[in-house]
């Protein structure tokens, strides 16, 4: 692989890694075929959906989390709920309460929503030497301390 050696000032590095981190996710996510047209969900559907898949929620936790009204989430359920990856019951401790969960063929797609991003990540991973792999690793790793400083809420619920 080519050497890369950042330099400017605190500002510019910060732009030198948004662009990188752009360059990289349109690489990953813009490719013909690459397995995600199959799963025909749209941005919001997925977002539900992984929210799910850490366990089952309430529907006004689930609009809480999408920031939208509950209508709007209910929507985003109902599609859900049509494609039988959803299945919505009364809550045993708020029988006011609807809650949600994923069924099983709810759980296959997010396994295998997860598993596109994985093989694309193993895919760039293999085109490093050793070497480069644990530089990025260390850098990962520097970076996923700042996630979890930067938006904590995340780390709550860490596949979201």
């Amino acid at each position: 692989m080519s050497e890369y050696f950042p330099g400017g000032d605190r500002g510019q590095l910060t732009e030198q890694l948004v662009d990188l981190f752009e360059q990289i996710n349109r690489a990953m996510h813009c490719t013909p075929s690459d397995g995600w047209d199959g799963l025909d969900l749209t941005f919001q559907q997925v977002r539900v959906l992984a929210l799910l898949f850490e366990g089952h929620q309430r529907m006004g936790n689930i609009a809480s989390y999408m920031g939208c009204i509950m209508s709007s989430a209910t929507n985003i359920v109902d599609r859900l709920v049509d494609k039988g990856l959803v299945i919505r019951s009364i809550d045993p401790d708020d029988r006011r309460a609807v809650v949600c969960r994923l069924t099983d063929l709810g759980k296959e797609t997010m396994e295998r929503f997860w598993s596109i991003g994985r093989e694309k990540i193993i895919t760039l991973a293999d085109q490093l030497e050793a070497s480069e792999l644990a530089e990025v690793v260390r850098a990962a790793v520097l970076m996923n301390q700042a996630a979890s400083i930067a938006f904590p809420a995340g780390y709550s619920q860490p596949d979201c």
